[in-house]
């Protein structure tokens, strides 16, 4: 990879109002779900029910990021607006080397992503900390703080590089775009569902570690607890082994679009 695939590739992506747009939709949508939740904390502090400060953290802080599928969404809009527009060919003439050009567009978005997640998180804590400083503001032993933040940030990471992976596979920016939303806000919480409702222990604890569940375990500092607001511990994974489940999956996928990148005709 070479300093100028790096520079063309965060040139156009800089460049794009997509890029942008995006970016300002997940801090005001976060902050908006974040107020929400703040909210409900808020209420359920006022009737007497008991809200811990982890509790709020999780909920507050993490639940609330739209961060992740707007990564998700900038990896599919890095190559497949470029299969949309059939603009590849000229990237192509600027970095021939083909393993270069997609690893620069990996670069690139995980670098966005970092971006996004650091941006949504300080959105979560300004609401937060605005509405439920003196109740139950959001906090967490030193450990578990940072747990909890890295964890945030690499499923951000991942959720890019996820989407960048699969719209180089099924070469189609919408069906990426199906693929990123569908996959973590329809078909794994249908199996989860499945799970509980039939009375399937196991399933429901296997959903837990499907990508993009497992990957939302990175950022569980509950320690397997249960609390007022928190899952059941048996629909949660492990983080440590939802991490590695997450990141597996990822370099599956991202080998495979690889494989098939450098054998694609543009």
């Amino acid at each position: 990879m070479t300093a100028a695939a790096l520079s063309y590739e965060w040139t156009r992506m800089r460049t794009l109002r997509s890029t942008w747009i995006l970016a300002g939709t997940a801090v005001a949508a976060t902050a908006v779900v974040a107020w929400g939740y703040a909210e409900t904390v808020r209420g359920m502090l006022g009737l007497g029910i008991e809200v811990g400060p982890l509790e709020s953290l999780m909920l507050v802080v993490g639940g609330s990021s739209l961060a992740p599928v707007m990564a998700g969404t900038i990896g599919v809009l890095a190559v497949g607006g470029e299969y949309r527009h059939r603009t590849l060919r000229t990237t192509l003439l600027v970095t021939p080397n083909r393993a270069a050009a997609l690893g620069a567009k990996a670069l690139v978005v995980t670098a966005l992503a970092v971006a996004f997640a650091v941006a949504g998180l300080a959105s979560a804590w300004a609401v937060a900390l605005a509405v439920l400083t003196g109740s139950s503001e959001p906090a967490a032993p030193a450990a578990e703080f940072a747990q909890f933040h890295v964890g945030q940030i690499m499923l951000v990471v991942g959720w890019g590089l996820l989407g960048l992976a699969i719209a180089v596979i099924v070469r189609s920016q919408l069906l990426a775009l199906g693929a990123i939303l569908l996959l973590p806000y329809a078909v794994e919480p249908t199996l989860r569902t499945v799970g509980q409702l039939a009375g399937h222990g196991w399933l429901e604890t296997a959903a837990a570690y499907l990508p993009f569940a497992a990957g939302s375990a990175m950022a569980d500092v509950s320690a397997g607890g249960a609390g007022t607001l928190l899952s059941p511990a048996s629909s949660r994974a492990d983080p440590l082994l939802g991490g590695l489940v997450f990141f597996a999956v990822i370099a599956v996928l991202g080998t495979a679009a690889v494989m098939n990148f450098r054998r694609q005709d543009v």
